[in-house]
């Protein structure tokens, strides 16, 4: 069940990176920059203060010839009443509006010091009455793309914030000065300037002016122009910028869509090349190599081809390693199989006595092959979980010495003799119970090559950046042709006066994997004289120093 319910999962995890023209990365880098750039742009068309500043400068200049014009009126249409007291004449102002007022868009209107209206440039007095002036719309038929625009536009605007809300702006067939605040306030003898709002929701620039002689108040002169301009210059604003906004999102959509594809798509070969090496069935499976790239998917890429390389090695060593085991075990398992076989044939009690013998060796030699196999395939797996710690390599082989010289047997007279570094400590990193179980077997592997007598040569020294151990004994020495093979599993060349199948030969192959793991090496030579001749074997082992 579980099984299944594994394989039903690593199916769907396949499927899943079967994504149509855009992967999920692809659509997130997409929307994050689109948005963004939408955002921006959303800003920049909103326009208020650039909106403001041209109301600003048009109220300005619509204050400026209000003034000039109001002091024309207080010069040449004001005169002095029965009581005394400085009014506006209605012909000469009307006169005067008609023959400033040429600008459609604008509209003047007096107000005498009552209120009342007495002249509007809109308004032209004949014979058959007052004619109303009024700003035709362009001739000429607006084009539906003119047509989308504008409602593509309004609607743009009605998403903008709301403003503050505009004073109401109603024209009144029975004009007065107090239904206008610009104008009620310049009765009042105060300018004012302000933005109003019309029943169609077009905005409509006012001013207010007094019109003064000798500090008295005549009238009021309203001057009103519609935001149609404004509305124009913002327009032509936001048109180049939507311009540009289509032109940036178009290159920021193609850049995202190659930033993606520069992320998305190695991803996604790396997945699936990482899923065809997981159900490969003995074929060898590459993963794409993007180290080239100088990224981070470039050292993702590095990572898995390294660890798939290393899968690879693992399991071949565990291939190798299986048939090598096959092999060891084979040997006392037919030696085994044979005695017990011929002892139901024997009637002799020596014989059957030499047997037994034999089938007890047997047992032993596949006890201590199970024993060391058994440690020698543990061994990567504790070295993993074991935690490396700072090693004093001088108070190990200290510790080493006094364990061989308390505890060798009496009739043995190899002894260790220690040469120690000038600088008293040298430390490493690693695990100190494996590099204990390294020195240990070189201590016992020199041992048993060892005459008696002789004596086995602990050397600890320091060079470059490593710490160097180096063991040496007074053996026959290595042949030179077996110097790097003393190191494979199962290999063993021993003496001729020990007994055979008392090593596994997994000893030296242990040692090799212990120092291999800590990033060190291990390699034997002879000892030579003079004239060449074999004095012993020695090993050398390499290990960084420590820097913390």
């Amino acid at each position: 069940m579980a099984t299944q319910k594994k394989k039903t999962t690593s199916k769907c995890a396949k499927e899943k990176r079967r994504f149509g023209p855009f992967s999920p990365i692809s659509q997130r880098i997409l929307a994050i920059n689109i948005i963004a750039l939408c955002y921006l742009a959303g800003g920049v068309l909103y326009l208020g203060e650039y909106q403001d500043r041209l109301i600003e400068n048009e109220l300005s200049a619509m204050e400026a010839e209000a003034n000039i014009f109001a002091k024309s009126l207080a010069e040449t249409s004001s005169i002095l009443s029965p009581l005394d007291r400085y009014e506006l004449s209605s012909d000469k102002t009307k006169q005067l509006v008609r023959s400033i007022s040429d600008e459609a868009r604008q509209r003047i209107r007096v107000f005498n010091r009552f209120g009342f209206l007495e002249a509007d440039s809109r308004q032209l007095s004949s014979s058959h009455g007052r004619i109303k002036v009024q700003e035709l719309p362009p001739i000429g038929e607006v084009s539906s793309f003119a047509e989308l625009g504008a409602t593509i536009y309004g609607w743009f605007l009605r998403l903008m914030p709301d403003q503050a809300p505009l004073a109401p702006y109603i024209e009144r067939s029975q004009q007065m000065a107090d239904h206008y605040l610009p104008s009620w306030s310049a009765l009042q003898g105060e300018t004012r300037k302000m933005v109003m709002q019309d029943q169609e929701g077009a905005m409509v620039l006012a001013v207010g002016v007094p019109v003064q002689r000798y500090r008295t108040v005549m009238g009021a002169v309203m001057i009103t122009r519609s935001s149609d301009k404004i509305t124009q210059d913002i327009v032509e604003v936001r048109t180049a910028i939507v311009q540009l906004f289509g032109v940036t999102l178009l290159l920021t959509t193609l850049l995202s869509i190659y930033l993606a594809g520069t992320i998305a798509r190695p991803l996604l070969h790396l997945a699936n090349a990482a899923d065809s090496v997981r159900q490969g069935k003995g074929n060898r499976r590459e993963i794409p190599d993007y180290s080239k790239r100088g990224d981070e998917i470039g050292e993702l890429s590095a990572a898995l081809r390294d660890m798939t390389e290393s899968l690879w090695a693992r399991m071949d060593a565990i291939d190798s390693f299986a048939a090598d085991v096959a092999h060891e075990l084979k040997n006392p398992l037919t030696s085994l199989n044979s005695a017990v076989e011929t002892l139901d044939r024997v009637k002799k009690e020596e014989h059957r006595e030499n047997l037994l013998a034999i089938i007890k060796d047997d047992v032993k030699r596949l006890d201590r092959l199970i024993t060391d196999i058994s440690s020698a395939s543990r061994l990567d797996a504790e070295l993993s979980r074991s935690e490396n710690t700072r090693v004093d390599l001088v108070e190990l082989v200290k510790e080493m010495e006094h364990f061989h010289n308390s505890t060798h047997d009496a009739e043995d007279d190899v002894k260790v003799e220690l040469t120690l570094p000038e600088e008293g400590t040298l430390y490493v990193q690693g695990v100190k119970s494996r590099i204990t179980q390294v020195l240990h077997n070189l201590i016992s592997n020199a041992a048993s090559f060892s005459p008696e007598g002789a004596n086995i040569k602990i050397a600890l020294c320091k060079k470059n950046k490593e710490a160097l151990i180096s063991c040496e004994d007074s053996g026959p020495g290595i042949p030179e042709n077996k110097l790097a093979a003393i190191f494979d599993r199962f290999y063993s060349e021993r003496p001729v006066n020990e007994d055979f199948g008392k090593h596994s030969g997994l000893g030296l192959s242990i040692s090799k994997q212990i120092i291999d793991a800590h990033k060190g090496t291990i390699c034997a030579e002879n000892r030579l004289d003079a004239e060449g001749n074999i004095l012993g074997a020695r090993f050398i082992i390499r290990l960084p120093l420590s820097t913390t």
